[in-house]
């Protein structure tokens, strides 16, 4: 199964509005905006044509453990996000090649997809203390994110899970 039906079919058991997929020429004008292409990561882009993301309705934005996927229309390069966010860029040789496509407990924190040719998609998180690869592909991703894995949280000592903790 293709990772964006397998979100699909978690969203709708989880009674999530199931937000229509862009167009092509929607998704040739973010590659044109971002001088990027989209064909390095083929199931990132069919998940864009065929989800837009999670619903940008109220209460349909975000799943019960507070993981948002965002639509085209937010996803944007690392370091925009981060100068929006009013987070650190990470800094990362590379990290010009990676687009934030969703966050976490309403920006915790936020998940990017590398874009560069023949690098499969790698997924960082960042926004945190120590930004990290937490899934070689899309779909490594999303499969982690279906099983609720422990990878895609902060790893045990983190600065931010120690300030949580102290409150």
């Amino acid at each position: 199964m293709k990772p964006y039906q397998k979100l699909v079919r978690r969203w709708r058991a989880d009674g999530l509005a199931i937000a229509a997929g862009v167009s092509e020429e929607g998704l040739r004008r973010f590659e044109k905006k971002y001088g990027i292409t989209l064909s390095s990561v083929p199931e990132f882009r069919e998940y864009l044509l065929s989800l837009d993301g999670m619903a940008q309705i109220g209460g349909q934005d975000c799943d019960e453990k507070g993981f948002a996927f965002w639509p085209l229309s937010r996803i944007k390069s690392v370091a925009e996000e981060c100068s929006e966010s009013k987070v650190e860029t990470p800094r990362l040789d590379d990290i010009g090649n990676y687009f934030a496509f969703a966050d976490y407990m309403q920006w915790s924190w936020a998940y990017a997809i590398c874009v560069a040719p023949n690098q499969l998609g790698g997924i960082l998180q960042f926004g945190t203390h120590s930004p990290r690869i937490v899934a070689d592909s899309f779909s490594q991703f999303v499969d982690a994110y279906l099983a609720d894995s422990e990878q895609l949280y902060l790893p045990q000592g983190s600065s931010v899970e120690a300030r949580l903790s102290k409150s």
